[in-house]
């Protein structure tokens, strides 16, 4: 409730607290998730102590905005401060490069966060990377990045790398995706229909016909 929130902010002020470091964060973080991003600015002007988890907090606020300019100013800004961004950190960033199809950017943010901080990437930064390439149509640089994540992809990776293999009409990558996915949820539906939807969009009509039959055989 931003209602609720502004009200708990008002009160706090006047207790003299609207400039803690722990409760301006948390104040930060509200405002971001409300998606008020001018007061979320203001409070981060005002803190006076700006710790890192008051810099995640702007960095995400403007991330949710798709604002690329103001995440990436903001992130090289922490950093020649003194503050090293962590994990959470780089998922805004590297969310950020992907909405505006910054690839570059997003690599050398990756890179930066594996060599330059030794922050071990986790299958949401590995899945965002994917996501950040397969929409730009670099399918092969996807593919060969999802099989560096430990332990192999999820299913939300997969499922990214399917969506752009649709999106750029890449039928053969599209097929082992999605042999993939029935590989690792046998039960679900989604990987034939997106198939058959790839199949009749590309006029390949027994193809389809042939997924409707083995839908057919798993009873759906």
């Amino acid at each position: 409730s931003l209602n609720h929130g502004k009200s708990c902010h008002s009160h706090l002020l006047k207790l003299g607290l609207g400039t803690d470091p722990i409760v301006s964060g948390a104040l930060l973080d509200m405002y971001g998730k409300r998606g008020d991003i001018i007061e979320s600015q203001r409070v981060f002007n005002e803190t006076l102590e700006r710790t890192q988890f008051a810099w995640t907090a702007i960095i995400s606020a403007y991330a949710r905005h798709g604002d690329f300019e103001s995440v990436m100013s903001l992130y090289t800004e922490m950093e020649r401060e003194g503050i090293n961004p962590d994990s959470i950190t780089f998922l805004s960033v590297l969310a950020a490069c992907c909405r505006k199809g910054m690839v570059d950017a997003g690599h050398r943010v990756f890179d930066s966060m594996v060599k330059k901080h030794s922050i071990e990437p986790t299958s949401e930064h590995y899945s965002i990377m994917v996501d950040m390439l397969g929409r730009v149509g670099r399918l092969d640089e996807a593919e060969e990045l999802m099989h560096q994540i430990p332990g192999g992809p999820g299913l939300s990776v997969l499922q990214s790398l399917l969506g752009s293999c649709r999106l750029h009409g890449n039928m053969e990558m599209a097929e082992k995706v999605v042999g993939r996915l029935i590989e690792m949820d046998p039960a679900s539906s989604g990987p034939y229909v997106l198939m058959a939807n790839l199949y009749a969009e590309k006029r390949k009509w027994e193809k389809v016909a042939d997924v409707q039959r083995g839908m057919r055989r798993r009873g759906e």
